[in-house]
């Protein structure tokens, strides 16, 4: 399980849960093949009668059988272990090929059934076929000898499941990439405002950590939209003060100076 763990192919909070390979009956044939080869080389080599030419045709034996080993046993072989059906909290994955590999990828969200079938011999065995039945162009995908093919089943129904339930739970994801405010910093929030401040003040220097956000420096934690709207109206509060005051100083300029004059 540790070496799945570090797949750099799964994606972000993608986890491992099942490595599956074919079940060993794919795997009876190509033995008993090589054995039966075996068989007639060593029968071939009793045979043969001895002569000037006897070594010659020992040695062509034995390449033949070398060759056909070769063929019949080590290829199905490595068929078997580069064939894998991966199940994550994700997808379902398919990788098929010695040497050009092909892959297939089934996210858990497009299953729309899973089913399998057994014969008497895999009820003997323990193994079946698996189907899973996704929206698409490919419609029906059936995955034969599978090793204990009722707990796959189960297992990957169950995963199904639960990707439904956190699509219902979080229909849009988290979201914060979509929000206009998802890259404003904490700090326009926590940062107490003077009343010499204005909304243009407060609007340049939350533009100029936003920029720098998003060329990748860090500028804090991300605000909620409700705290940065705070920030601006205490910006907009303090300026409207400050012009409230002034306006209300230029106002008595001119009756304190008529007072004098009276005075005067």
């Amino acid at each position: 399980m540790s070496g799945m763990n570090d797949d750099r192919s799964l994606a972000v909070g993608e986890e491992p849960v099942e490595v599956l390979h074919p079940h060993w009956k794919t795997l009876v044939r190509p033995v008993g093949l090589a054995v039966v080869l075996v068989a007639v080389a060593l029968a071939g080599e009793v045979l043969i009668p001895a002569g000037k030419s006897a070594a010659v045709e020992r040695l062509a034996l034995a390449v033949v059988v070398i060759v056909l080993l070769m063929w019949g046993l080590m290829y199905p072989l490595l068929v078997w272990r580069t064939t894998r059906y991966e199940l994550t909290t994700k997808r379902l994955r398919l990788r098929t090929g010695v040497i050009a590999r092909n892959g297939r990828d089934i996210p858990l969200s497009r299953i729309t059934d899973v089913s399998f079938r057994k014969t008497v011999l895999d009820r003997i065995l323990g193994c079946g076929t698996l189907v899973v039945e996704s929206a698409g162009e490919h419609g029906e995908t059936p995955l034969r000898e599978i090793p204990h093919v009722e707990r796959v089943s189960a297992r990957l129904f169950q995963l199904v499941e639960d990707e439904r339930l956190r699509a219902v739970q979080n229909p849009q994801g988290d979201g914060r990439g979509d929000r206009p405010d998802a890259w404003l910093p904490a700090q326009a929030a926590r940062q107490p405002v003077s009343g010499a401040v204005g909304p243009r003040a407060a609007r340049s220097a939350l533009g100029r950590r936003v920029s720098r956000k998003r060329r990748g420096r860090p500028s804090g934690a991300v605000v909620s939209s409700r705290a940065a709207w705070s920030a601006w109206q205490r910006c907009g509060a303090g300026e409207r003060h400050s012009n409230h005051a002034k306006h209300e100083r230029d106002r008595q300029r001119p009756a304190a100076v008529t007072v004098e004059q009276a005075a005067g």
